[in-house]
């Protein structure tokens, strides 16, 4: 999800400050940002929060179409 990797660089953290905070591994941030794992609702709503925006700012049409 190109966008988790957008909100992370804006506010200046790297993999290792969101593992960090959300208690994962940096690995799996990147996984996350590749598209390769997605995260859980729950942690969208961390990572919303961390980012100062909403869960719906991840999503976009493409994704929603996934699913």
């Amino acid at each position: 999800m190109q966008k988790l990797k957008d909100f992370r660089k804006q506010k200046g953290f790297t993999m290792k400050d969101v593992g960090k905070k959300l208690n994962v591994a940096e690995n799996t941030i990147s996984q996350w940002e590749r598209g390769k794992r997605k995260p859980s609702f729950q942690t969208l709503v961390k990572l919303a929060k961390l980012y100062g925006c909403s869960v719906a700012d991840f999503v976009d049409e493409a994704e929603a179409a996934d699913e």
